[in-house]
């Protein structure tokens, strides 16, 4: 019993760093199609709007510790060059 009832924690806590993860790797990638739309809106001279995605876009960015947030990043933003 006590056996499974480890197994069954393992296994929690391996979906819940899959699950965390993923949400990272998805709040990356909002941020970097938020980055190019914000990109955009300044070179249309729409400051207004590209100030609201800069706020939503740090936003995103303080839901997650720094050091992760960046590294996830690197590894995102390094695999496309």
């Amino acid at each position: 019993m006590t056996a499974a009832l480890h197994r069954v924690q393992d296994l929690g806590a391996a979906s819940a760093r899959f699950h965390a993860q993923e949400r990272l790797r998805l709040a990356v990638s909002v941020y970097l199609s938020w980055r190019d739309v914000q990109i955009d809106a300044v070179e249309d001279g729409n400051t207004s709007l590209a100030s609201a995605i800069g706020r939503d876009m740090k936003a995103l960015r303080e839901n997650f510790g720094r050091a992760e947030w960046d590294r996830e990043l690197n590894r995102v933003t390094e695999g496309q060059s």
